[in-house]
């Protein structure tokens, strides 16, 4: 059998139950922190994972992890929001490095995985890694419509909700675009910020100041 096929029983609901995406699904801890503290050494595709998020911010892109990155897809994983987890990690770190062709063939099989059974909050993850592959294409326009999109479909009380928002906030600055964009109420007073999120809101403005010339 397929091994890229996930059973019956994993896509009508357990899928939430694995640790990793369970704690990615009801909190805001770094995804690298639940990687290093729950990735099981002896699974092949959460291990190349782990590498990912530990060589994404590495000066230069790591061809030998490129190479693994396709064997974890062809291995897959039992559980389909993980691998689509694994696959959004992946596309972000290819487009660090402007691996753009490695990006679009990551974003196709991530496309295709896309359906109810994914978590609301996998999906948005996702969709961001879309929207960046765009920026980057230079498809701006397409790129803000999808981020527009995705962050209108996630509830404020989501866990990661600021971290959605502040990823938002950070490519509409660099288009200038901030004050277009103003029904989240960016500075709204009761919403907990921690302070370097602050601080990313307040980069995010002057961004978007020195944009469009203010």
């Amino acid at each position: 059998s397929n091994n890229l096929l996930v059973s019956e029983k994993n896509r009508m609901g357990s899928d939430f139950d694995h640790i990793i995406v369970k704690s990615y699904i009801n909190t805001n801890e770094n995804l690298y922190q639940i990687l290093k503290k729950h990735f099981n050494k002896n699974d092949y595709l959460e291990t190349v994972w782990m590498d990912v998020v530990e060589e994404i911010h590495h000066k230069d892109v790591n061809l030998n992890l490129l190479i693994s990155i396709d064997e974890a897809l062809i291995k897959g994983h039992q559980n389909t929001n993980l691998y689509l987890l694994f696959i959004t990690s992946s596309i972000l770190y290819t487009c660090l490095y402007n691996q753009i062709e490695k990006a679009n063939s990551l974003s196709s099989i991530g496309s295709s995985l896309i359906s109810d059974k994914i978590h609301p909050m996998v999906k948005a993850f996702f969709t961001q890694s879309q929207a960046k592959l765009l920026r980057i294409e230079g498809q701006v326009l397409k790129s803000l419509e999808l981020m527009n999109e995705f962050i209108s479909s996630i509830e404020e009380t989501c866990p990661r909700y600021n971290f959605y928002l502040n990823n938002y906030m950070a490519m509409l600055s660099s288009q200038g675009q901030l004050k277009e964009f103003d029904k989240y109420q960016f500075d709204k007073p009761n919403r907990e910020l921690k302070i370097f999120q602050y601080l990313g809101l307040l980069e995010c403005k002057i961004a978007n100041c020195v944009v469009i010339g203010e």
